[in-house]
């Protein structure tokens, strides 16, 4: 035997504890890189083996993958047919980038050469098309055939903003070369000027546009250039009308003392009686009307929905997405 005493183990500890003590933070890393080697596993799996899957399929897998790891993927547009129900067009402020959004199912997908710089997005009124103004060339992108169309330079001369005036495709546009509203159709032939002003907004049945005049305030003129008459009366200057998706009423901002100020009015009103909607909002660069209870606006590059005052509670006021530099939000026809 030998003289030299066993190390005596304390009073409750366990043989294992004492002779196997592994910390915490390495069983971490290893379960850690379980999980990676898993995920390369089957991504790679996913690659070499091509599986069946729809678009749809591909469209749940990778954002339950992104959203684990808080990154939700954006998938490749000509990949993906969008589903029904409300669709957002944007433009993110942090890659330049254009992206469309389904409520459906939130899935985002990313246009196929979205061009940087767009200022400006309008959803088609079946909500399959896409015309946007990027640099100074305006631009059209199909959903349902993947197919994009750049209309030439000359026609679009850094116009902005714009809207799609009827169902049969007609674009309104704002040319900044002149000061005047054009339409053109969406394949880009017979382009020509409707009235002087800015900012046009298509009625819902298409025969009308709301726009700002050469003056700075609200107007509708017919879509044939008839009829041009002021809505308000205010001294104020107005900005960014869009029409209620009744095709009654009118949205559109004004600044106020404190912010700017949200207003709706009737333009078939022989009063123009308007009301006053929401107060004292910074900087609102876009706008829209989305259904009875909400509208959409930009603010500091935050998209944020608002209910109607006669809805308005603790929840009136959502931010839906960050760091957006412009959007049209689309419903289907009611």
């Amino acid at each position: 035997m030998t003289n030299e005493e066993k190390p005596k183990r304390k009073r409750g500890e366990s043989p294992l504890t004492r002779t196997i003590n592994i910390p915490l933070y390495l069983l971490l890393i290893v379960l850690a890189a379980v999980i990676l080697l898993g995920i390369v596993w089957l991504a790679g799996n996913l690659a070499q083996n091509a599986m069946n899957i729809s678009p749809e399929q591909e469209a749940e897998l990778a954002t339950e993958i992104g959203i684990a790891f808080g990154v939700p993927p954006a998938l490749d547009c000509s990949a993906y047919l969008p589903p029904s129900g409300e669709r957002i067009a944007y433009r993110s402020a942090a890659d330049g980038l254009i992206y469309l959004l389904t409520t459906e199912n939130d899935v985002r997908c990313l246009l196929p050469g979205a061009t940087p710089d767009a200022i400006n997005l309008a959803l088609s009124t079946d909500g399959n098309r896409l015309a946007y103004v990027a640099e100074t060339r305006l631009g059209t992108y199909s959903f349902t055939d993947n197919r994009a169309i750049n209309l030439s330079d000359d026609l679009a001369g850094s116009a902005t903003p714009l809207t799609w005036a009827s169902a049969n495709g007609q674009i309104a546009y704002t040319h900044a070369n002149d000061g005047q509203i054009w339409l053109v159709n969406q394949d880009g032939t017979n382009a020509r000027a409707l009235i002087a002003g800015s900012q046009p907004a298509a009625s819902p049945d298409g025969t009308r546009i709301a726009y700002i005049n050469a003056d700075g305030f609200l107007a509708v003129v017919n879509l044939d250039g008839t009829n041009a008459r002021r809505v308000t009366q205010s001294p104020e200057p107005e900005r960014l009308p869009v029409w209620s998706p009744d095709g009654t009423r009118i949205l559109f901002v004004r600044a106020g003392a404190n912010g700017d100020q949200v207003f709706t009015v009737a333009p078939d009103d022989a009063q123009q009686a308007h009301q006053l909607i929401a107060d004292d909002i910074t900087g609102i660069t876009d706008l829209d009307w989305i259904d009875a209870n909400r509208f959409a606006y930009l603010s500091n590059g935050q998209l944020h929905t608002r209910l109607f005052p006669q809805n308005n509670g603790a929840n009136g006021d959502t931010v839906i997405l960050e760091q957006v530099s412009t959007f049209d939000w689309w419903m289907p026809p009611q």
